[in-house]
């Protein structure tokens, strides 16, 4: 730096230039300290980088999960008017956006094994495919479940041609006729109507056709595979809890930061938190069960928990028995009518005046109305008698209070004594001064 008299002084660093002169010099002594707290570091940005990886792939399962239910919710409405060609079209919706899902569940799955190895819950180079990562069994139960839907070729003609071409239908009447077995084709069903929309059957038509050869044509049996159908395209939105289990902070992206805040230095309080991570949080409670999501939510938001599961379970229930219902039961043919009919069925009401047709349909009020209804009945009582609970500061204060009135009680039931008291000296006295006189 130049001055007046033409010397140059010597120039002060930045701040930023000593710390980085600091680090290099750190880096270059390999001080295993040192190198430790470094190494801690970056696997907790790592951890970082997958929580925040695994968090975007379950919101994109979300959002493909409820376009799927949508799309085959569309798909009974537009079947019922026999538009197979937007059929098609929504039924190649729900394929495509299968196999979307089924890489998203395999990335998913890579993903949380990688996790596993960072935070120390799983050797170096294990493959989430491996059996030792724990993982495969479960990706092959979510894959499973994720495939089951109806096909895109799948829709009215074949399933008419399949178990209505034997039937005959009578043009002066309109009914349908069956034919005796000698005029029928081999290997054809006859039913004069179906008591089911036929856009349920699903990719377990095969099965159902083996069954009903078994069962020689008795519905009532058969019934029970026809509930592997379209039905099954609800149960994705089990991918809803993983959301919810984000939203409420439990394996967020941000989980690391937890801790204690009184360390003594900035290097030890993320040691320790990730040191608490990795021992405390993901491996002693499992933040990521369903069941922790419950307690905490019942325990720490017992009104909203009540709320949000009656009307998950009320809609979820309602919506599925109309999608069941809706081709045969003209009395429940809306989304207005399957709620009123879930929440009498619910509050123990009775199932009123539009029970259910279908064994389907009865299945499902069963199991979301009189189960999940005493359920959820049980868990609001749960919470009001919760919220009735009187703390420790109002129990000293009904203390103070009960204290307070039985203090009163006695100063009244005193004065009333002495009043009694004065009342008998006077008689007495008065009784006296009379007998002398």
């Amino acid at each position: 730096m130049a001055t007046h008299d033409g010397m140059d002084r010597p120039r002060s660093p930045k701040k930023s230039e000593v710390y980085e002169k600091q680090l290099l010099n750190r880096s270059a002594s390999m001080d295993p300290v040192w190198q430790a707290a470094t190494s801690q570091m970056a696997k907790m940005k790592c951890a970082r980088v997958l929580r925040v990886r695994r968090y975007r792939i379950e919101q994109c399962m979300t959002l493909l999960s409820l376009f799927e239910v949508v799309s085959s919710t569309h798909v009974v409405d537009v079947s019922s008017l026999r538009f197979d060609t937007v059929v098609l079209v929504f039924r190649t919706i729900v394929s495509a956006t299968t196999l979307f899902l089924i890489g998203l569940i395999l990335f998913r799955a890579d993903t949380v094994c990688k996790l596993r190895i960072v935070t120390f819950r799983l050797p170096p180079h294990t493959k989430y495919y491996h059996p030792s990562a724990g993982l495969l069994m479960k990706i092959l139960f979510e894959v499973a479940l994720v495939s089951v839907h109806v096909p895109p070729g799948w829709n009215h003609p074949f399933m008419d041609t399949r178990f209505m071409s034997a039937s005959i239908l009578n043009n002066t009447s309109g009914l349908q006729s069956c034919p005796d077995e000698s005029h029928r084709l081999a290997g054809s069903f006859c039913y004069k109507d179906l008591p089911w929309p036929s856009s349920q059957l699903g990719i377990h038509l095969y099965i159902f056709d083996c069954i009903y050869l078994w069962i020689q044509y008795e519905k009532s049996l058969s019934c029970v595979v026809w509930l592997m159908a379209d039905v099954v395209v609800f149960v994705r939105l089990y991918m809803l809890f993983r959301w919810l289990r984000h939203r409420l902070g439990f394996e967020s992206v941000d989980i690391e930061w937890l801790g204690r805040s009184s360390s003594t230095s900035k290097i030890d309080t993320l040691i320790h938190i990730y040191a608490l991570v990795v021992s405390g949080t993901e491996w002693h409670v499992q933040t990521q069960s369903l069941a922790f999501t419950v307690k905490y939510m019942f325990r720490k938001h017992p009104v909203r928990f009540a709320a949000v599961a009656f009307a998950t379970t009320w809609m979820f229930t309602s919506v599925v028995v109309e999608f069941i219902e809706h081709a045969i039961n003209v009395d429940l043919d809306s989304t207005v009518e399957a709620l009123w009919l879930l929440v009498l069925t619910m509050s123990t009401a009775g199932l009123g005046s539009i029970p259910p047709k279908s064994f389907q349909g009865q299945v499902v009020v069963a199991m979301g109305g009189i189960v999940g209804g005493a359920i959820i009945s049980a868990l609001i009582t749960s919470v009001l008698l919760q919220s009735l609970r009187v703390t420790d500061a109002e129990a000293a204060v009904v203390d103070i209070l009960v204290a307070r009135h039985v203090q009163t009680d006695h100063q009244i039931a005193a004065i009333h004594v002495l009043e009694v008291s004065i009342y008998i000296y006077i008689y007495i006295h008065d009784a006296i001064e009379l007998y002398i006189l």
